[in-house]
């Protein structure tokens, strides 16, 4: 958008980090690359990268790349603010 920021700002960018696996692709599983993911699913899909079976994991997490369809996204979030909340912090809709 023409700002020259680095970080400290509000904008939708500074928020937008990539994710991606490097592997071979015929040694991983599917995924369905319109899933609209946050950074909760990751655990989950390293979870499935070791083979963990799911009835063996203590808790219930987010679903894993490898699990989650577009049907499955969700409206995803990234907030605003400082640690102390002296400014105002704000919770703003990344998707739109």
């Amino acid at each position: 958008d023409g700002k020259e920021l680095t970080h400290c700002s509000t904008t939708k960018n500074e928020a937008n980090v990539p994710l991606f696996i490097v592997g071979d692709p015929n040694h991983l599983p599917k995924s369905d690359t319109n899933f609209l993911a946050s950074h909760s699913n990751i655990f989950a899909t390293l979870l499935d990268l070791m083979d963990l079976p799911g009835e063996s994991r203590p808790h219930s997490y987010a679903l894993s790349l490898f699990k989650a369809t577009r049907a499955d996204s969700k409206p995803r979030y990234y907030f605003e603010g400082n640690l102390n909340s002296r400014f105002g912090n704000s919770r703003n809709l990344f998707d739109q």
